[in-house]
C-alpha cells in the first residue's frame, strides 16, 4: 500500500490506545462478545482495520437498546474516539500535514460517527415515541468537542457534516419537549434531560463557531442552524407553555400547571441567551433569525396577549418560575432542602433576556413600556406572603445576588432603561417607578456585602462581572441635579434620603420604606475606603485599568452625599 511506512509508525500509537480500550471491556465477557470484538493483540496497521476498529467502537459508543452495563462501554468508545481523533488530527490548520492514509481514516471517523447519530436520530422522529431517546449523548458531546478542537480539520469537518440536519434537530428537541410538557407533567427523563442538553450543547458550539469563521471569510454565511434553533425556542418556550396554560384555565384537571420543569427550562433559557448575544453580535444574520429571538424574548417576559389597556401578565414560564422562588424562599426559612429545584437561575435569565431587548428598543414603543411593567411584575411575583415589609430593589437583590456575573449586568441594563424612559418624553411617571431606584438598589447592594469594601473592589477590577461599567453609570446620576435631588443636601436640619419606589399592581403593593433613613454614612464609608483602595492598588500597578476617573466620580459622589 502507497505511504505504509509511514503509516504504520503513525498508527503505531493506536494499538496502544485500542488495547486500553478492549481491557475496560473485556470486564464483561458477554458485552465483548455481543459486539464480536477481537483479542486485544492485533496491530492497527492497515487501513482496513483501523475502519474495522471505528465502526466496532462506534456500535458501542451508540448501543441498539440502553442498558446499565452499557455505560461504561460508551464511556470507553467515547475516549477512545476522542484519542484516535487526535491523533490523527494535524498539529496545523489545514490536511496537508497528513499523508492521504490519515486523511481518509479521519473522514471516514466523522462519516461513521456522524451517520450513525442522525440516523439514530431520524428513527426516533420517524417512530413519533419521544419519551424512549435514543443513546446519543455520548456520541453528541464527541461532536462537541471536535467543534471546540483549536484544530479547523475537525471543526470544518463535523460543521460541513451536520450542515444539512439542522431541521431534524429541531424537530427531534420540538418533539422531546412536547412530550414532556404535556404527557410527562414538564418532568423529563434523566435519558430526555441529558439528551436536550447535549444537542443544545452541541448546537451552542456549532453557533459560535459558524459566526465565528462567517465573520472571517472561511465559511459560507449559512443562517439556516440559527433560524432552525430560534423557531424551535420559541415553540418550546412559548407556543407549549401557553398551550397548556390555556387547556389548564380551561379546567382540565389531567393537567398541571408546571410547564416545564425548571431545569430543562434553565437549558432552553441559556440557549435563547446564547443566540441573543450572537444574533446582535452577528451582522450577517438574517433579520427574520433577530426578528424570532425578539418575540420569544417578549412573549416569554410579558405573554402573548400582553397590552398597556390591560394588566401586563408575564408568560406562563415566568408566571411560575416566580411562583415557584416565592414558595422555595418560603420553604428554605423552615427546612434546607437540596433536592427541590432553585427557579432563581431561570429567573435571572429571563431578567437579563428582556432588559437587553428593553435597552436596544425604542423606549417610546409600548413594546418597552410592556417589557418594563412585566419585568417588575416578575420580580414582584417572587415576593413571600410573609415578607409585607420588604421593597422591590430588595426583592430585586435576593433574587440577583446567587450570579456576581448576573446581578451587574441586571443592575447595568436597568440603569440604561431608566436612562432611556428618563429622556423620553412620551415616559409617564408611572412607569419610572417601575424601574428600580438607582440610589437604594445600590445601598442594597451594599448591605447585602456588610458595606465590604474590599469585596467591592474585586468586583471591579474582576474581568468576569460588569461591576465597573455598573458603577460608572450610577456614579453618573450625583453630576445631575435632577438624578441625585433627593439625596442632595438642602436647608433641612437633616439631609433628605431617597426613598424605595412606592409601588402598587393590582391588589399587591410594597411598601415606601422599610429602614428609616438611606445608609448615608455607610455607604460614604464604603466609598472612601473603595476610592483608597483603588489609589492604593494602582500606585503599585494592580489595577488593569486607569482608575483615576472612577476615583474622580466616587469623590464627586463623597461630596454630594
Amino acid at each position: 500500500m502507497v505511504g505504509s511506512h509511514h503509516t504504520n509508525c503513525s498508527l503505531a500509537p493506536l494499538t496502544a490506545l485500542w488495547n486500553d480500550f478492549l481491557s475496560v471491556q473485556c470486564t464483561s465477557l458477554e458485552h465483548l462478545k455481543q459486539h464480536d470484538l477481537q483479542s486485544p493483540d492485533i496491530e492497527l496497521t492497515t487501513q482496513d482495520r483501523l475502519r474495522w476498529v471505528v465502526e466496532a467502537a462506534v456500535k458501542i459508543l451508540i448501543p441498539l437498546d440502553w442498558l446499565p452495563i452499557d455505560t461504561a462501554g460508551c464511556i470507553a468508545a467515547y475516549q477512545f474516539l476522542k484519542a484516535l481523533s487526535n491523533v490523527l488530527t494535524p498539529f496545523g490548520d489545514s490536511t496537508e500535514a497528513l499523508s492521504s492514509d490519515l486523511a481518509s481514516y479521519q473522514e471516514h471517523l466523522l462519516d461513521i460517527v456522524c451517520t450513525e447519530i442522525f440516523g439514530r436520530i431520524h428513527k426516533s422522529v420517524e417512530s413519533g415515541d419521544s419519551f424512549i431517546v435514543p443513546p446519543i449523548s455520548y456520541a453528541v458531546g464527541l461532536l462537541t468537542d471536535w467543534l471546540r478542537d483549536s484544530s479547523h480539520v475537525n471543526a470544518f469537518g463535523v460543521l460541513r457534516r451536520i450542515a444539512h440536519h439542522w431541521k431534524l434537530l429541531g424537530v427531534f428537541l420540538t418533539l422531546t419537549l412536547k412530550t414532556v410538557i404535556f404527557q410527562q407533567n414538564g418532568v423529563p427523563t434523566d435519558a430526555q434531560e441529558v439528551a436536550l442538553y447535549e444537542v443544545l450543547r452541541l448546537w451552542k458550539c456549532a453557533l459560535r463557531s459558524s459566526a465565528q469563521w462567517s465573520e472571517n471569510g472561511s465559511l459560507h454565511n449559512d443562517p439556516t442552524a440559527f433560524l432552525v434553533l430560534s423557531e424551535t425556542l420559541h415553540t418550546c418556550l412559548v407556543t407549549y407553555p401557553t398551550q397548556t396554560a390555556e387547556r389548564n384555565r380551561m379546567g382540565d384537571q389531567n393537567l398541571t400547571p408546571l410547564p416545564l420543569h425548571s431545569t430543562v427550562a434553565h437549558l432552553l433559557l441559556r440557549s435563547l441567551h446564547s443566540l441573543n448575544k450572537m444574533t446582535a453580535e452577528t451582522e450577517w444574520l438574517c433579520t427574520e433569525v433577530r426578528s424570532t429571538v425578539d418575540a420569544t424574548i417578549y412573549a416569554l417576559v410579558c405573554g402573548l396577549e400582553s397590552s398597556l389597556l390591560a394588566e401586563v401578565e408575564p408568560g406562563p414560564i415566568a408566571s411560575y418560575l416566580a411562583k415557584a422562588e416565592s414558595q422555595r424562599s418560603l420553604e428554605s426559612k423552615l427546612q434546607i432542602d437540596l433536592l427541590t429545584p432553585d427557579p432563581s437561575p431561570c429567573l435571572r435569565l429571563i431578567l437579563l433576556n428582556g432588559l437587553e431587548l428593553g435597552v436596544r428598543l425604542d423606549p417610546s414603543t409600548e413594546t418597552v413600556q410592556c417589557l418594563a411593567r412585566a419585568l417588575y411584575s416578575i420580580v414582584l411575583s417572587t415576593r413571600t406572603f410573609e415578607a409585607e415589609l420588604v421593597t422591590f430593589e430588595e426583592l430585586l437583590l435576593q433574587l440577583l445576588s446567587g450570579d456576581d456575573s448576573h446581578l451587574f449586568q441586571c443592575l447595568n441594563l436597568w440603569l440604561e432603561l431608566e436612562d432611556r424612559l428618563h429622556n423620553c418624553i412620551s415616559t409617564q411617571q408611572s412607569l419610572l417607578k417601575m424601574i428600580p431606584d438607582a440610589h437604594w438598589a445600590f445601598a442594597r447592594l451594599a448591605q447585602t456585602i456588610g458595606y465590604s469594601a474590599h469585596l467591592l473592589v474585586d468586583w471591579i477590577v474582576s474581568p468576569e462581572t460588569n461591576c465597573l461599567t455598573y458603577l460608572v453609570r450610577y456614579l453618573r446620576r450625583f453630576r445631575d441635579p435632577d438624578r441625585c435631588r433627593s439625596i442632595a443636601p438642602t436647608e433641612q436640619p437633616a439631609p433628605v434620603s431617597p426613598q424605595p419606589t412606592s409601588r402598587t399592581m393590582g391588589n399587591t403593593s410594597l411598601p415606601t420604606e422599610t429602614i428609616s433613613h438611606w445608609p448615608r454614612a455607610e455607604l460614604k464609608d464604603m466609598l472612601q475606603s473603595v476610592a483608597h483602595c483603588l489609589h492604593t492598588l494602582n500606585s503599585h500597578g494592580n489595577v488593569p485599568f486607569n482608575p483615576l476617573p472612577l476615583i474622580r466620580s466616587i469623590n464627586h459622589a463623597l461630596s454630594v452625599i
